[in-house]
């Protein structure tokens, strides 16, 4: 063996040994060139399987949405009129409006808001305000009756009587603070029903072109 190597160097120099090493540095240069551009494509394609992965997991969701879309719609359209459905702003705005208005076609006096708070988040919130007037004690049954029968869902949430002299008609009054709350609650948008629409279907087949790239 030893002397078949020796004939070979005298016969052919250093070319036949030098051409593996020759092989293998042209070798590990392609690979350095390929090898970058080949994991930034395998990354690319992890990230949008997981997107899509992701994608179907929402789109699974679907089905359930709809049917509590449908539980809910009768019940909702059913309270929706007596609920307030504007910005907050404009909501609590109508509120005091509407308590106003109320308060004074039952001969309620010296009337005062203050106190306005709006909803703390998104969703079905609570909006509230306090208002302080001067009445008598016949006119609080008229209104719970009145609160009960406007057109949104209005209750007291607290009160606070105080009887104080009455100087135009030399007598007593009660001084009343009470505490006004209403449901603020925007319309639910409708639900997707075409999940053909979404992108899923593209990023599913940008994930399997990036996954059959090299």
């Amino acid at each position: 063996m030893k002397r078949d190597l020796k004939r070979l160097y005298r016969q052919h120099g250093i070319r036949y040994f030098a051409m593996p090493l020759v092989v293998v540095l042209l070798l590990a240069t392609l690979a350095d060139q390929r090898l970058p551009q080949y994991l930034e494509h395998r990354e690319q394609a992890a990230d949008l399987q997981t997107q899509h992965e992701r994608d179907r997991e929402l789109l699974g969701l679907a089905p359930k949405l709809q049917h509590s879309h449908d539980e809910l719609a009768a019940p909702y359209a059913a309270l929706a009129p007596r609920l307030l459905t504007e910005p907050p702003e404009q909501a609590l705005a109508t509120l005091q409006a509407t308590l106003d208005g109320l308060l004074r076609s039952l001969y309620m006096e010296n009337i005062e808001f203050s106190d306005p708070q709006l909803p703390r988040r998104s969703g079905a919130e609570r909006i509230a305000i306090s208002a302080r007037f001067t009445a008598v004690p016949q006119q609080l049954p008229r209104l719970q009756a009145a609160l009960a029968a406007a057109p949104q869902l209005l209750q007291v949430q607290a009160i606070e009587l105080r009887v104080v002299p009455d100087p135009q008609r030399n007598s007593q009054q009660l001084a009343v603070t009470a505490r006004f709350v209403a449901l603020h609650a925007p319309a639910p948008p409708e639900p997707a029903s075409d999940a053909a629409s979404t992108p899923t279907g593209k990023a599913a087949g940008q994930a399997a072109a990036h996954t059959a790239k090299p």
